[in-house]
């Protein structure tokens, strides 16, 4: 399913008619692949009815992480003589981006492995599936005690002569023993020609060769694999071609100048036992350029001697069911150099078919299943050292070779230990014999009973600092960094016996090896591969990481020694100082501190911080507050323990602490507010009902509110209560109607001129604030008249008409009518600077108000509060025109700023320059109303 098609499909043909030889009924699981999708898990439960119909439910597991996929749908389909075909039928569970596909298969083994092709991917299209049921049984038949070989038919000791030609003719016969041995129709053989010595008065020559073959009606037919005579081989075997019935064999030996032999069976073959120090069971690996092959070999005595069975499966990291197996049955012939010689006798497969068995030459165990004979001799420390021997050569080697011997280019020792305890049990319930690393590797990692367990171990290693990383998609720099903590030698030695930096690249080469192929590749530990391949393994992420180590020690050394240092510094502010540089040095060190480690720092200096900063507040506290608990507010006592107690809630102190400070300064503030407002209050019933009454209440509400506020914020006390009779006093000064005309006959009479609404707005606040005015709406509507009659008194106006008539406007209206015009103005242009400083917010993609807001004053110098002001106004004339008047005058604009600075004119441009334009209009017609002129500007007639 695209990279993670799901459904297997089997490809196949077969009749309608036909039906499975094994029904494809119970539970399988294993993994598929589909074009870059490989190692996916699937599970597949079927049961199948008596016409070939198979219904089921696939389910699979695809990817980790944030990539992960879980899925199951039922399939239905038939199966056939050579397989199956299950088409996918309905969801169960879909994630998204999945598709489900056809499944085609086959069953093998007795019904215990399925294996087939996916339909639909074009690259990969492989999966493989056991049975649980049948391959548990299969697992304990090959756990089961070994069987000897059958050593039926033709086995037995075998003597006679081959009969060939010598020099000049002459007729020679050498002398021959054969040692047979079979189980089944499997055969090997172990044949001795005695040869004449090379020279007169020398000894004999013992020429000893191995074959393998079989035997089937009466025939055997073998085949040389080795021949073990040193000095040269004078007569090799090639071939032994036998026949004969009861007590005598005769035929053809491939062997130079010979033509035939008869042989005389002797007895019972010369299978010796087996030393008692060998027997028993042992467990290893044989490390190969395609994957390992896991061994046990079960070493036994008998009734007719010694025997052994050698358990192979590979490649030795994929799960037990998905192995190539074998089991090679094999009999000791004696002994060669203090070896004890075994030859393969016979193969059994317990989880394979026939038809695989005979590829195992090719297959997987191939090296080993080739062997001809091996050598097995227990080493001093122990172990077990077992000599295939699979090239001719490797026969020729071994005429010259001893256990102990120092390891040779041509020779290669298999090391073996005892299958003890948990190492035993492991094995027997599938688990794989343990990697043998060097000698100098050591740690958990060595000491672990079986492969699965070495890999557990790594897991357990890394698992702390890869959890929850995704370890496939995050750059593998950053990777490095976030998981150097697992390659300190704190964490790292445990595990591996060593430091990081102490491997060599053959330590390297080896561990490299085996996490990629058991670790990864067998057991999806994707975190625990990258540590392989990209640290171990590679030779520059390995001295990156080394370097990195380095330098992490240093960061590690310098943050002990800081939190140290900070423990250390006196409460000071320098000392906070200190730690600001601390916590900077903690910022340029982070790729080289953990996440713990910079936790622990950053803790540790925080907290650091806050005692000092405690300590501080605390001196300064115990240096201030006696004096201050006799102070008042007029000596700024109060404010004083205001400030303290913004400190106590404002500043990063501990918070024990906080609450024990603020206990300490809150009595004094508190009687010193309370003294304060007493003392205020007193005056309150004093205020005369008058301006001076309403001024002195506000000033006393000016001055009590703020430290009502400051007292409810720092010390939740509420001084309401207390100045309650001032809110009452003032409320009853403002209902005063003579009070109010007051207040309006006060702001009519400022002065005119410039700046008029400047002086109305400090009179008017000297009595009432904002607040005020929209709480008391009859002194707001006051406040708003006199500052629009003082802007118009801000006006020069002049009257140049001749013989106004009583009925026309004044030059008073005209004025009017045109500060009218320049507010609005103002307020179209105060919005477009709002609109236009917002963008597309506000003005949406309108390509017009775009490049009106560009001509805007406010979008190039980005302030606000352009405007226009009217400075004078001169009537010229009115004239009867319509029921109305149509009046001339001349305007003077001028334009300000933000900061209320004139500016030029000539420097407006667009939008904004146009507008104020517009205000320079010299006719307007008046028409009478109920309410007033009704006005129609020239520009607008």
């Amino acid at each position: 399913m695209l990279q993670a098609r799901v459904l297997l499909s089997f490809a196949l043909l077969f009749t309608p008619t036909s039906v499975l030889a094994e029904p494809l009924t119970g539970r399988w699981s294993g993994t598929y692949a589909c074009n870059s999708l490989s190692g996916a898990h699937f599970t597949l439960e079927t049961e199948q009815t008596g016409n070939g119909i198979i219904s089921g439910t696939f389910s699979f597991e695809t990817g980790s992480g944030s990539r992960a996929h879980k899925g199951a749908y039922k399939v239905m389909g038939r199966g056939g003589t050579d397989g199956f075909r299950l088409q996918p039928r309905d969801w169960i569970e879909r994630p998204p981006g999945i598709e489900a596909l056809a499944l085609n298969g086959r069953i093998r083994d007795d019904g215990a492995v399925i294996e087939g092709e996916m339909e639909g991917c074009t690259l990969n299209d492989k999966f493989l599936g056991a049975s649980t049921e049948k391959m548990a049984a299969r697992l304990e038949d090959a756990n089961s005690e070994p069987v000897p070989p059958t050593m039926g038919g033709p086995s037995g000791l075998w003597k006679g002569e081959v009969t060939c030609r010598g020099p000049r003719k002459t007729t020679l016969s050498h002398p021959i023993e054969v040692v047979v041995l079979t189980d089944d129709n499997r055969v090997a053989a172990d044949a001795r020609v005695h040869l004449p010595a090379r020279q007169q008065g020398g000894a004999s020559i013992e020429q000893r060769t191995v074959l393998g073959g079989e035997s089937a009606e009466g025939r055997l037919e073998l085949t040389g694999l080795g021949n073990f005579s040193s000095g040269g081989q004078r007569l090799p075997i090639n071939s032994l071609s036998l026949a004969g019935d009861g007590p005598s064999l005769s035929g053809q030996i491939n062997m130079r100048g010979c033509d035939e032999v008869t042989l005389t069976h002797a007895g019972a073959p010369d299978t010796p036992p087996l030393p008692d120090t060998v027997t028993g069971s042992w467990v290893g690996t044989a490390e190969q350029q395609n994957g390992a092959i896991a061994m046990r070999f079960e070493l036994r005595n008998g009734t007719a001697g010694g025997f052994g069975e050698l358990r192979l499966s590979a490649p030795a990291h994929l799960p037990m069911e998905q192995r190539s197996k074998l089991h090679l049955v094999m009999m000791p012939v004696g002994k060669l150099n203090g070896w004890q010689v075994m030859l393969p006798v016979g193969q059994r497969a317990f989880d394979i078919s026939q038809a695989e068995v005979r590829r195992h030459t090719s297959g997987p165990v191939g090296p080993l299943a080739k062997a001809g004979a091996f050598l097995v001799s227990e080493t001093t420390n122990g172990a077990l050292e077992v000599v295939a021997l699979i090239r001719q050569g490797d026969f020729t080697n071994a005429a010259s070779f001893t256990p102990g011997d120092p390891p040779r280019p041509n020779v290669r020792i298999l090391a073996m230990q005892r299958a003890e305890a948990g190492l035993a049990d492991a094995v027997a319930s599938g688990e794989t014999p343990p990697v043998i690393f060097p000698d100098t590797i050591g740690g958990t990692l060595v000491a672990a009973r079986s492969r699965e367990a070495q890999c557990a171990v790594l897991h357990e290693w890394i698992r702390p600092y890869s959890e929850g990383k995704d370890m496939r998609r995050t750059v593998i720099g950053n990777l490095q960094r976030e998981l150097a903590e697992a390659f300190t030698d704190a964490n790292f030695e445990p595990v591996f016996g060593l430091p990081l930096a102490l491997l060599n690249d053959e330590e390297r080469n080896v561990l490299a090896r085996f996490i990629r192929e058991n670790c990864e590749q067998g057991q999806g530990m994707a975190d625990v591969g990258f540590a392989g391949a990209h640290v171990i393994g590679h030779q520059r992420g390995f001295r990156e990481m080394v370097k990195r180590l380095t330098d992490v020690a240093e960061s590690s050394r310098w943050a002990d020694i800081a939190l140290d240092e900070a423990q250390a510094l006196s409460s000071t502010a320098d000392s906070l100082g200190r730690i600001e540089q601390m916590k900077a040095g903690t910022k340029d060190r982070a790729a080289e501190l953990s996440a713990q480690q910079i936790n622990r720092l950053d803790d540790g200096l925080a907290l650091r911080a806050r005692e000092i900063r405690t300590d501080i507040l605390r001196a300064d506290i115990d240096r201030d507050l006696p004096a201050l608990s006799g102070g008042s507010k007029e000596n700024g006592a109060l404010d004083q323990l205001l400030l303290l107690a913004a400190r106590i809630a404002d500043e990063d102190i501990l918070p024990d602490a906080r609450r024990e400070l603020h206990d300490r300064i809150a009595p004094p503030a508190l009687k010193i507010s309370g003294d304060y407002v007493t003392a205020v209050i007193a005056e309150v019933p004093a205020l005369p009902v008058s301006l001076q009454g309403l001024a002195e209440a506000r000033r006393m509400g000016a001055v009590l509110d703020p430290i009502a506020d400051a007292m409810r914020a720092r010390f939740g006390v509420d001084l309401g209560p207390r100045m309650e009779p001032l809110y009452l006093r003032r409320a009853m000064i403002e209902n005063d109607p003579a009070v109010l005309n007051a207040f309006r006959q006060l702001l009519a009479d400022v002065p005119s001129g410039r700046g008029v609404k400047g002086a109305v707005r400090d009179v008017a606040l000297q009595y009432v604030d904002e607040a005020t005015m929209q709480r008391l709406p009859e002194y707001g509507a006051v406040y708003k008249a006199a500052l629009e009659e003082a802007e118009l008194r801000a006006i020069t106006i002049t009257d140049n008409s001749r013989d106004p008539s009583r009925d026309e406007p004044t030059a008073r209206d005209i004025a009017s009518f045109a500060l009218e015009r320049v507010r609005a103005v103002n307020a179209t242009i105060s919005q477009m600077e709002d609109d236009c400083l917002q963008g597309t917010a506000a003005i949406g993609n309108n390509p017009v108000r775009a490049l009106e807001c560009l001509t805007l004053p406010a979008v190039l110098t980005g302030q606000k509060g352009f405007a226009s002001e009217l400075v004078s106004i001169t009537k010229i004339s009115c004239s009867p025109d319509g029921g109305g008047f149509l009046c001339y005058f001349q305007q003077d604009i001028q334009f300000i700023g933000p900061g209320g600075a004139p500016i030029n004119l000539e420097d407006l441009v667009g939008t904004f320059g146009e507008r104020a334009a517009r205000q320079e209009v010299q006719d307007a017609r008046f028409i009478p109303g109920k309410n007033g002129w009704q006005v129609i500007w020239g520009d607008m007639q």
